[in-house]
């Protein structure tokens, strides 16, 4: 107000009204709204007559920020989206962002979810422009926030992702301990509770230290506060040794209230930590079942593979020599007979041969993982007259496990047969890439989709699962009988 006195006097409007647009702001700090309101509204007008146009774009966002706070959310709305236009003309990029969050955060309030997440991805179109990583690491928190709130737990986790590789670079420890709410709140969904519980305990640890800063602040405040405004000697004491007595009652009801609470919560921890572990020794039992399961259907494919290989095609291939000979010293009229069955056994010594090579292909021991689902890629689509298109990217072969290479070739080995077996699709797409430690498979084709939801599990999708179980992978497929197309993404962490 002192300054407000002064700039009136010189006639300066446009800082008359910047100073309006601060008495508002702090009004609606200390939730005067009505007086918050008017100095806003004061702001606006004269502003309305300048040119300063980022000045009336703050006004604005301050009035909708002002009935945001009283929850009038048309009002709001309608201020946000006109600070919105003269921030676009100047484009005010870092305005841009907190003002499209805010929407998303107001429409979100209002149950409208996906136009939440609309705004707050349109932030992302303007934050490019701008080298703030704290802002950075604010717009995507929001959106891990609002895509884990609403179920969407695996875009969710793309945007904390994002966070994580920002964190180094926050400093504010209302913004980290909000990032760890959001993991934690990510696993608890997942069901992964220990990794929950990690991450709540580091919620609380940034927290708590939220808490001290302010605390701290508090007590700096009302030291000065005792400073300035000292009163007489003998009042002091008397209400010091009435503060004194309350605090020794009050501690002495905190220690109970702990005491209490600890026991109880001692008793809650031992139960958790029983079920946990009961848990843990059937999942372990379970994995160990699976993995012996899939590592003698390993070993199995590998045998007959080689009986195969070493017995029966090389036993046709000698036989089909023979006939050949005994073709050639036969009568002129017994040739056709002679032909035909050289035929017969060339068709079947290939089929073996096909047989062995599912069974266990030389590519993929000699030449690697990418090489042999190029080889599978053609041997089954071309076959049957269906385009492929195969990419990876981010990939070092020396990297992965031969378990990891084997379970993805079995995979893709599975879904080509699916495709083959019931889409009727002419087009598939694969793409194998590693992104933050995890491998990425993505398998598309353009045939007739299925209910994703209610998929009967046949033998072939029963056999998908366990694999990606046994390496713990997870799997999810995007299909519909109305639309055409299936897509399964598999994420597999190295």
């Amino acid at each position: 107000f002192k300054s407000l006195n002064i700039v009136e006097s010189i006639g300066n409007l446009n800082e008359v009204a910047k100073l309006y647009n601060n008495i508002a702001t702090v009004n609606n700090h200390f939730e005067k709204y009505d007086q918050a309101e008017l100095y806003a509204k004061k702001a606006i007008d004269l502003l309305h007559e300048s040119t300063d146009t980022l000045q009336l774009a703050n006004a604005l966002s301050t009035l909708g920020n002002i009935y945001y706070m009283q929850m009038k959310d048309s009002l709001c709305l309608h201020f946000y989206e006109e600070s919105i236009k003269y921030r676009k003309m100047l484009k005010d990029s870092v305005g841009l962002v907190t003002l499209y969050k805010n929407i998303g955060a107001l429409y979100h309030e209002m149950s409208d979810t996906v136009k939440g997440i609309e705004y707050i991805e349109k932030s992302l179109l303007f934050i490019k422009s701008t080298n703030d990583k704290t802002l950075w690491f604010e717009t995507y928190l929001s959106l891990a926030e609002i895509y884990l709130y609403s179920g969407n737990l695996d875009k969710g986790r793309v945007y904390i992702d994002s966070c994580s590789t920002l964190l180094p670079l926050i400093t504010s420890f209302e913004m980290i301990d909000d990032y760890y709410y959001a993991l934690y709140f990510y696993y608890k969904k997942k069901g992964d509770f220990e990794q929950a519980l990690d991450n709540y305990k580091l919620f609380e640890s940034y927290k708590d230290s939220v808490a001290s800063i302010q605390k701290h602040n508090q007590i700096t405040e009302l030291n000065l506060k005792y400073e300035t405004e000292k009163k007489d000697e003998q009042i002091i004491y008397q209400n010091n040794l009435l503060k004194k007595e309350q605090r020794v009652n009050n501690l002495i009801l905190i220690i109970s209230i702990i005491i209490i609470v600890f026991f109880g919560l001692l008793i809650i921890v031992f139960r958790v930590l029983q079920k946990y572990k009961l848990q843990r020794l059937e999942k372990e039992h379970n994995e160990t079942i699976l993995t012996q399961i899939i590592n003698t259907e390993e070993k199995e494919r590998n045998r007959i593979a080689r009986d195969l290989h070493d017995g029966i095609v090389q036993d046709l291939m000698a036989l089909r020599f023979d006939v050949a000979t005994i073709q050639q010293k036969s009568p002129d009229d017994l040739h056709p007979s002679y032909t035909k069955l050289n035929e017969g056994l060339s068709k079947i010594s290939n089929e073996v041969r096909e047989i062995s090579y599912q069974m266990m292909p030389v590519t993929l021991k000699e030449l690697g993982l990418l090489k042999a689902i190029e080889e599978l890629l053609n041997r089954n689509l071309n076959h049957n007259k269906i385009m492929f298109e195969f990419n990876s990217f981010e990939i070092e072969e020396s990297q992965l496990s031969e378990k990891i290479k084997v379970t993805v070739y079995r995979i893709c080995q599975e879904l080509i047969n699916n495709t083959l077996k019931h889409s009727n699709a002419n087009r598939v797409s694969l793409l194998l890439q590693v992104h933050n430690n995890t491998l990425q498979l993505t398998f598309e084709d353009n045939g007739v989709g299925f209910d994703s939801k209610n998929v009967q599990k046949g033998m072939g999708l029963y056999n998908l699962n366990n694999r990606i179980a046994w390496i713990k992978g997870s799997l999810e497929f995007e299909s519909s009988e109305l639309t055409s197309g299936t897509t399964a993404f598999i994420r597999i962490p190295l």
